[in-house]
């Protein structure tokens, strides 16, 4: 009795998306994949290729590298646009190339900046919403899960044309946590940046900050103190206020009187 057996290649695209860290000189592009719905292995996927090329250069080297067990891989690029495709391979052979456009530095139109309210989150879970714009056909959310360590557990969701708004859910989401949401617009296989959103899961009292006191006359006195860091701050600061009261009085914020001192 003979058997034959029919090995199939990989069907469908991997989900792919990238996180650009910029420097002066070139900029560190770190591609992320991982199976799509529609993606089907069709037996154990071996490894992962990978080339990437110069879309402004043409007289530019491709290159071309694979890796196994890894789901990412770290690029340098220069600031030009770039070019990456991404296949998966199994025994029989690999699958269609999923594409992205790395933009050059320049390219990016204006990004709205917006730092959000707690309003319509629930436990765990941080609303989402942007504009839509009719040209294009997918939108990109990214985010960390971890914004204050160095490994910040990166993430990525993708969203139909149709769709606007989002609770993004996470486990890693805590109180008092600064987390930034980058909204892209998907035109072809180039990606947009179009807001940029600063939120909170919920926001956590400020704490008291240490002052330093100087320039005393019999009228007036200056008063000193160092901002906290934005990206570590467990709230949005949206103003100071400062309690004075006579050395010869009792120690707590009841009775003090309060001056308030708007702007970061």
């Amino acid at each position: 009795m003979c058997y034959m057996l029919w090995f199939l290649a990989p069907s469908g695209l991997l989900d792919v998306w990238r996180y650009i860290n910029s420097g002066l000189e070139q900029r560190n592009v770190t591609v992320f994949w991982r199976e799509s719905s529609e993606f089907r292995a069709n037996g154990k996927i071996q490894k992962y290729l990978l080339s990437w090329e110069n879309l402004e250069d043409p007289s530019a080297q491709q290159h071309n590298d694979s890796v196994s067990a890894s789901q990412n891989y770290t690029i340098s690029l220069g600031h030009n646009s770039y070019k990456i495709l991404v296949w998966a391979q199994n025994r029989a052979s690999i699958s269609s190339p999923s594409v992205i456009i790395i933009p050059a530095t320049d390219k990016n139109g204006k990004v709205h900046y917006s730092e959000e309210t707690t309003e319509n989150n629930t436990e765990h879970k941080i609303y989402i919403s942007w504009k839509p714009q009719s040209k294009f056909s997918q939108y990109v959310v990214e985010w960390c899960n971890q914004p204050t360590h160095h490994l910040c557990d990166f993430q990525w969701k993708k969203y139909g044309k149709n769709q606007s708004s989002d609770l993004i859910t996470s486990d890693a989401f805590k109180r008092g946590v600064r987390y930034t949401f980058n909204v892209y617009g998907i035109q072809g296989d180039r990606s947009y940046l179009l807001e940029k959103k600063v939120k909170y899961l919920e926001e956590e009292p400020s704490r008291f900050l240490s002052c330093n006191i100087d320039e005393i006359t019999a009228n007036s006195l200056r008063v000193t103190w160092k901002r906290d860091d934005p990206e570590f701050s467990s709230g949005f600061i949206r103003g100071y206020i400062l309690y004075m009261k006579m050395d010869n009085q009792n120690c707590s914020v009841q009775g003090f009187k309060q001056f308030r001192h708007a702007g970061k």
